[in-house]
């Protein structure tokens, strides 16, 4: 045990310690130093002070770019059609507000026994089994209301529900 401590300290020591050694010595160049200042984007001498022979010698660190104008005109876009909305915003149904587990969600299609093809077509035929639904959340629950998210072009509706319900 004591043999581990050990380790793990020497372990730790050696880690502290990484990294702490002074830093290598800058290169020493012949002649002058140069520096590149952010600011300018050019090449100045490391003392700061360019002299009249140095200001000559200062470089710009980004070329600049020329632009040029044709003479010719470009183009004019061809016109796009805009499709017309297949229904006006006053023609959308209202969503049909509901709570979580309420017995119109849970219900079903009504009848005994196992449903039949008329049955249930009859449901589906039926206009309000088709209307976008707002979910409410239960007391206790609404405050995940923000996460329920249901694309606007696919409305969560009565006749999706059962539909799940019968799969």
């Amino acid at each position: 045990m004591k043999r581990c401590a050990w380790w793990t300290l020497a372990l730790l020591a050696g880690v502290m310690f990484v990294g702490c050694s002074a830093k290598p010595a800058p290169e020493a160049k012949s002649g002058k130093e140069e520096v590149v200042d952010p600011i300018a984007d050019a090449v100045v001498p490391a003392s700061g002070e360019i002299g009249v022979d140095d200001a000559a010698s200062v470089t710009p660190a980004v070329e600049e770019t020329t632009t040029t104008t044709d003479t010719e005109p470009m183009p004019e876009p061809a016109p796009t059609e805009t499709p017309e909305p297949a229904a006006s915003a006053d023609s959308q149904p209202k969503p049909l507000k509901v709570k979580l587990g309420s017995p119109e969600l849970t219900g079903g299609i009504p009848g005994e026994g196992p449903l039949t093809v008329e049955q249930i077509s009859a449901w589906l035929d039926q206009p309000d089994k088709h209307l976008p639904l707002e979910v409410e959340l239960p007391l206790g629950l609404s405050l995940g209301a923000s996460a329920i998210k249901i694309p606007a072009d696919n409305p969560m509706t009565l006749a999706k529900i059962e539909l799940g319900r019968q799969l």
